[in-house]
């Protein structure tokens, strides 16, 4: 399926990665319940906002990066992938 959002919205592949206990054991956490930031992987950008006077604010955020989300990202129904706006992005990371 391809996806191409609209606007200033992303699709983003979330990277879950599990936390361990002090013994070693590891623990996912759940999507229906995430309180904390995800990280995730950007696989389709938008073309960004579209401004009252006909101009076009540019993305920040490319294909590719990996950034953390929280609370404003929602999943895409029948993917794996989760929709938020270029302002619910909390970071990018830098490699």
């Amino acid at each position: 399926m391809n996806i191409q959002p609209l606007r200033d919205k992303l699709a983003i592949k979330p990277l879950h990665e599990p936390q361990f206990t002090r013994s070693g054991i590891a623990l996912y956490a759940s999507e229906k319940g995430r309180e904390r930031t995800c990280r995730g992987e950007v696989v389709a950008v938008g073309p960004g906002k579209l401004l009252a006077n006909g101009a076009r604010v540019p993305m920040e955020i490319n294909i590719g990066d990996i950034v953390y989300f929280g609370r404003g990202a929602q999943p895409i129904k029948g993917t794996p992938y989760w929709s938020a706006a270029q302002a619910d992005i909390m970071g990018i990371e830098e490699s």
